[in-house]
């Protein structure tokens, strides 16, 4: 198997459990009453939400800090920058 057909099935994968995550968002219903209807089995959803939510996370977002809100923790102490 070469390297470009290794990487095509796991963004199938990817894409088909991003997929039924969103769909499981939208249902309302807990993740083994969605696995129980859709027929997936429920360590699998289970494994992707966590691989899906990680890498969401990982994603280097930035997100604003209000300048009060530092100036109200103080001076950093010893070996801080």
């Amino acid at each position: 198997m070469t390297s470009k057909q290794t990487i095509s099935r796991e963004s199938r994968g990817k894409r088909y459990w991003e997929k039924h995550l969103e769909a499981l968002q939208r249902s309302g219903l807990s993740r083994a009453e969605y696995c129980r209807r859709q027929s997936l089995p429920y360590h699998a959803l289970t494994y992707w939400q966590h691989k899906l939510g990680k890498a969401k996370c990982d994603s280097g977002q930035l997100v604003p800090v209000p300048m009060q809100l530092i100036s109200s923790l103080g001076k950093p102490g010893p070996g801080c920058l």
